[in-house]
């Protein structure tokens, strides 16, 4: 569900998903983080579904998750006029989510034209059984994601009807890659096993993530189906990258041999490599460690696109009224660089993680942060034009400042009070700093300073402050069922001082 303000999203990979499939999504979700047992009514209202659509819905959920084994994943029942699901420990709504997007139309036209570009209006109706008047019909959605990326398809043209630069082609088909399927969504691969190998030993030296390594082989993936089919990289920006993960030199010695130097476009491999290294570099955000040193060299940057990213910084710590340590500019001053090169040299993105919209999903990681960093990108944006954060980059940038804007409040003070002794009360201080999301710091006797004074009976009343914000009395601690609740209030209060 969307938070009261919230604004439509652009939701662009999620355009691809025919809308026959979005009740089957909307139905799991609501019953997965609402509510997994209700009556049918009480489901047609809160989805705004009529009856009729949504026990059709279920008839075809329930029919897929049969057809596709999943009923470990999931079971659905309907008893009496109610509707219960019972969801299994490795239930995901992104199975779901990808199965249906595999078999939307849009989705299944972008995947050919991945492996044939140059299919005339002819031969991709046909793939797709439909008649060429039903395929025109189609394949607005796509065109409309397409444009988004500077993209657009054209049936005019004898070769190509992806029309636009080779750099966006590809970023396309990461995003879309990436967002729908989480892999190269080909069973075929342009890797040998020792390729392969080769590449799970050198992000294993490198000690990259899985993910990492994820999105680094469907790079290569992409790249390589391209350039073996003759859509190569005629040229690249030079914008000037830090080395983060790890050496180009060391990356072009791993790669360099996978783009066949008898090819008649081997003139173009420093190019390809360059694409590459850009690409997996500006793909993910740089969380800094204990043992890596980064320099801020000038020779290691854009001169221009550093001068604006101190700029911002110091926007945003006036904004914020914050100081910054030397390891959070560090830190603040990289991941901005690689967010404002990317925006120089690729159009587009993803304004959606899977099902739901970048706006909600940043709203659920922390509406406080949210509501004031939205503030803070339309104060920012009006200082000057590059400082504009697109819808689908909101999501990198609150991971982003998250962390600092954490970082730069004071912690909680709290006072816990049981009836049932010391022990129990430090059992309930350990509790609550194991489930609280801010950090908190505990007092062992009353103060007229305390943030949160928390008990499990009625304190006399000279010691319960003004504002009834700063008083949580809960239920017996011995039985104690309002965690969440005691969170949100620890939250509203830390997020009060921003």
């Amino acid at each position: 569900m969307s938070h009261k303000n919230s604004q439509k999203g652009v939701f662009v990979i999620k355009k691809l998903l025919d809308s026959a499939f979005e009740p089957s999504l909307r139905l799991l979700q609501y019953l997965y983080k609402y509510n997994s047992y209700q009556t049918i009514t009480f489901f047609s209202e809160s989805l705004e579904l009529d009856r009729r659509t949504l026990l059709k819905t279920i008839r075809i959920l329930q029919k897929d998750i049969s057809l596709n084994n999943w009923q470990d994943l999931i079971t659905l029942e309907v008893i009496d006029k109610n509707l219960s699901a019972t969801f299994g420990p490795l239930f995901s709504i992104e199975t779901f989510y990808s199965y249906y997007m595999s078999k939307s139309f849009s989705v299944n036209l972008a995947l050919r034209l991945f492996t044939h570009q140059s299919d005339n209006i002819d031969d991709l109706a046909d793939y797709l059984y439909v008649s060429k008047a039903t395929f025109y019909r189609k394949i607005l959605p796509l065109k409309q994601v397409l444009a988004d990326f500077d993209l657009i398809l054209d049936f005019t043209s004898s070769e190509n009807k992806l029309i636009g630069s080779e750099k966006q082609i590809r970023h396309f088909f990461f995003t879309f890659f990436w967002e729908t399927f989480r892999s190269f969504p080909y069973s075929k691969s342009v890797f040998s096993n020792e390729q392969k190998n080769a590449i799970t030993d050198f992000c294993t030296k490198n000690e990259l993530t899985l993910s990492f390594s994820l999105i680094i082989e469907l790079h290569l993936e992409i790249a390589l189906n391209h350039f073996n089919r003759g859509y190569v990289m005629n040229s690249f920006p030079p914008y000037k990258l830090p080395e983060l993960y790890f050496s180009y030199s060391d990356f072009n010695e791993l790669v360099s041999p996978y783009f066949s130097s008898d090819s008649d476009s081997s003139s173009f491999i420093e190019n390809e490599i360059s694409a590459v290294y850009f690409s997996i570099t500006t793909s993910t955000l740089f969380m800094q460690n204990e043992n890596y040193s980064l320099s801020l060299r000038p020779k290691c940057w854009s001169s221009s696109i550093l001068s604006n990213v101190h700029e911002w910084i110091d926007e945003f710590v006036k904004f914020f009224k914050i100081s910054l340590p030397h390891d959070d500019y560090v830190y603040l001053t990289v991941n901005l660089y690689l967010l404002q090169v990317q925006k120089k040299v690729l159009v587009g993105g993803s304004s959606s993680i899977g099902f739901d919209s970048i706006e909600d999903v940043v709203y659920n990681i922390n509406h406080y942060v949210y509501d004031e960093l939205t503030l803070f990108f339309d104060f920012i944006a009006q200082k000057k034009n590059e400082f504009h954060v697109d819808e689908f980059q909101k999501f990198s940038y609150v991971l982003l400042l998250r962390r600092i804007i954490f970082n730069s409040l004071p912690e909680l003070q709290v006072l816990v009070c049981s009836k049932f002794g010391i022990e129990e009360q430090n059992w309930l201080e350990n509790c609550i700093a194991n489930r609280s999301t801010v950090p908190t710091n505990f007092h062992t006797t009353w103060s007229p300073n305390l943030d949160l004074i928390i008990s499990d009976f009625q304190l006399p009343q000279h010691f319960i402050p003004e504002n009834p914000e700063a008083y949580f009395l809960g239920l017996p601690f011995s039985g104690f069922s309002e965690w969440y609740r005691l969170v949100t209030r620890l939250e509203k209060i830390y997020f009060s001082k921003l």
